[in-house]
Formats: structure tokens, sequence, C-alpha cells
């Protein structure tokens, strides 16, 4: 019996697709030590289900992980480690994921200093609104207006009759991205 048990766990584990797939390595809360953004595909026995997840791991004292958010039956489209708001010396981590279409999110999040150990705080997050005109979304970190400090973050909706465009910048004041223009076509 005992036996059987060995040689059953090994193959019904191999045959799941669960695990890190994407590891993004950078400093993200300005100490010596490079912190990473994880992404994470869990799947269950049946493969009725699988979910994406980003992890943010940190070494502060022991490994520290901050689950930052999830999606089931979906997919995790981008994750990149980008200086985003123009602070040198530390780096955001900017994810997309989707559950479909015109479902998911995106986010840009910081390792903030707090004693003893830094804790994430998001200086942007979008959710997909549950609006049946919505037919998708997409979302890029890029440098759009030289006279702006950072990365501007462009945010793009895809509804069935138009799409809106909105841009936002980092706010210092803020410590947060702000929307500074909306375009419609």
């Amino acid at each position: 019996m005992f036996l059987l048990a060995l040689v059953v766990v090994p193959s019904a584990l191999a045959g799941h697709p669960s695990g890190p797939y994407f590891t993004r390595s950078a400093n993200l809360d300005g100490d010596r030590a490079a912190e990473s953004a994880v992404g994470s595909l869990d799947v269950d026995s049946g493969h009725s289900y699988s979910r994406w997840s980003v992890t943010i791991e940190d070494r502060c004292g022991r490994m520290k992980r901050y689950p930052v958010s999830a999606v089931w039956n979906g997919t995790l489209e981008t994750l990149r480690v980008p200086e985003a708001n123009g602070l040198v010396g530390r780096r955001e981590v900017l994810y997309v994921l989707r559950a479909g279409p015109a479902k998911g999110e995106v986010a840009v999040v910081q390792l903030a200093a707090r004693s003893p150990c830094p804790v994430p705080r998001f200086l942007f997050h979008y959710l997909a609104p549950k609006d049946v005109q919505l037919m998708g979304f997409s979302a890029e970190l890029r440098d759009l207006d030289p006279s702006v400090k950072g990365l501007e973050l462009r945010l793009e909706e895809r509804f069935a009759t138009a799409s809106r465009a909105r841009l936002y910048r980092y706010d210092r004041r803020a410590a947060r991205y702000v929307l500074y223009r909306t375009t419609t076509a």
C-alpha cells in the first residue's frame, strides 16, 4: 500500500502545470537586496479551474511573501518591474491579469518603506467594470510626455461602439497615479 502511494503521487503531480512561471527580480524597496515579483499558475487536480497569482517576495529577516492579486481561469498577460514613478533606486511592479477579453485588472505596485519591513502599496489599480458594452481593455506604461517625470500609464477600454483612452501620471504629493487626460473615439 505504501509503495503504491509513492508511485501514484509523483505521476499525478507531473501532469499539473502548477508553479511559478514568471519571475522578475529588481530592487523594489531601496535596500541592497533584490526582491522578486512572481507570477504563478495553480491548477486543481481535476483541471477544472486554474488561478494565476502575482506575489512579491522580499527578504526582510526571513522570506516574506506578499500576495498582491489573483484571477481565476484567466491569464497573466504582463509582469514587469519598470522604474515607473521616476524615483531612482527602486522599481515598481506592473501586472495585467485577464479573465477573458473584458475582465481582469491592471496594477502598479510598490514596496512602501515601513518599519521593520516594507509592505505592498498600490500606485494604480484598475478592475475592469462589469459593463456589458466593454469588449476589452489594454494597458501600457511608457514615456508619453517628456515633460512628466516617470512613466505614464495609458489605459484603453474598447466598447461595442467606441473606445476610450485614459492617461495617468505619477503625482508625488498624492503618491499614486492620477488621471490627467481622457479621449474618446
